[in-house]
């Protein structure tokens, strides 16, 4: 009898260590996952974790959710895949009331591309054609905006949001007012957005050492092209901004490691920071992983992957000093050439998933 109670404890421990008793998501036991360093109280972004294998109709697909330091299980609350995270029950309200206005008979999520949450309002974005119908759940009301994209374009990227206004987009952005339901398109000459900041977008790439970033104001149609010498720089992953200091995440050449170069507002080079991360298995780049890389308040949140392997480094670092203030190696370790394809950082507020655009940088509650 005292066997079979000390085995019942012992069962109990190990699936209660597999369990959060807060949230009741399951520890993950597909991925590997291991801090490498945590100088960091507490992260403010949580992310969903999308790995693919294979491509078209034989590909599958797996989301993981990363938060409080922690990887689970997907929540049963999330549902969707690759950059399209989004809550059930924010689904199922859509489906609901699309049926109900007949705005639609029925609606899979594989017919939906994009999703983005404020405290103000949800919208989805369909996935296919050149028109692209928006639909926003506002104060518990469905409204349909139908977008016709310009001939340039394939996608309608959520690129920044406030209360009143959505901009999307990529080459051509549309700037759609939340209360009218109606957009304006505005192009941008010689780029796609790097980085928007109120009325400033920017745009940068490298030839040749050479980096050419264009400013352009969206209030008064003024652009301006900069070409700026750069010393052994590859590639440009991610501009943020703090304050009136433009920061570029890029990749060093010959090393291929991530650096940060800082601009005044002249945009000239005041300082260049490389960004201590390592791994056992092979040097750590910032090449190609630009786009799982985020800015939020004084901080990006994103993504490095190991030379030639499929592990990645999820990190944390401080804009302002460069300084590495979190790093963990994950790869999901159970089954064969599985990569990791998306990573979607959200945060939680008032029980709400909130989304992080593309380009915003404020860090604040929108």
């Amino acid at each position: 009898m005292k066997r079979l109670i000390s085995v019942i404890l012992v069962l109990f421990f190990l699936c209660s260590c597999n369990k959060d008793s807060r949230s009741k998501l399951t520890i993950s036991e597909d991925i590997s996952y291991e801090i490498k360093l945590d100088n960091i109280a507490s992260t403010e972004l949580n992310a969903i974790l999308y790995y693919q294998i294979g491509v078209g109709k034989s590909s599958v697909e797996e989301n993981f959710y990363w938060k409080d330091k922690v990887v689970y299980d997907q929540s049963p609350a999330v549902g969707g895949f690759g950059r399209l995270t989004y809550p059930e029950d924010s689904y199922k309200k859509l489906v609901k009331l699309g049926k109900k206005q007949g705005i639609f008979n029925e609606l899979h999520p594989k017919e939906l591309d994009e999703y983005y949450s404020n405290e103000r309002y949800e919208v989805f974005v369909s996935k296919n054609g050149e028109v692209k119908d928006l639909y926003f759940l506002i104060d518990d009301k469905l409204k349909l905006l139908s977008v016709v994209l310009d001939i340039h374009e394939e996608d309608l990227y959520i690129l920044d949001a406030t209360d009143s206004n959505l901009i999307c987009g990529d080459k051509i952005i549309y700037n759609i007012d939340i209360e009218s339901m109606t957009y304006k398109t505005i192009e941008l000459p010689f780029m796609s957005p790097d980085l928007i900041d109120n009325n400033m977008v920017y745009g940068a790439y490298i030839k040749d050492n050479i980096m050419y970033l264009n400013q352009y104001n969206i209030n008064t149609d003024d652009s301006k092209l900069l070409s700026i010498s750069v010393d052994n720089i590859i590639k440009i992953e991610k501009l943020a901004k703090l304050g009136d200091t433009i920061i570029a995440l890029c990749t060093e050449g010959e090393s291929y490691q991530p650096i940060l170069l800082y601009f005044d507002a002249d945009f000239n080079i005041k300082d260049r920071k490389k960004i201590s991360v390592s791994s056992e298995y092979d040097f750590v780049s910032s090449y190609c992983e630009g786009r799982m890389i985020k800015q939020y308040e004084d901080k990006l949140y994103g993504v490095f992957g190991v030379n030639g392997k499929r592990i990645n480094e999820l990190v944390i670092i401080d804009i302002s000093t460069g300084k590495l203030l979190f790093q963990a190696e994950i790869y999901h370790k159970k089954k064969n050439g599985r990569y990791l394809e998306n990573i979607t950082f959200i945060k939680e507020t008032n029980n709400k998933l909130i989304t992080i655009p593309q380009y915003d940088i404020s860090g604040e509650s929108i």
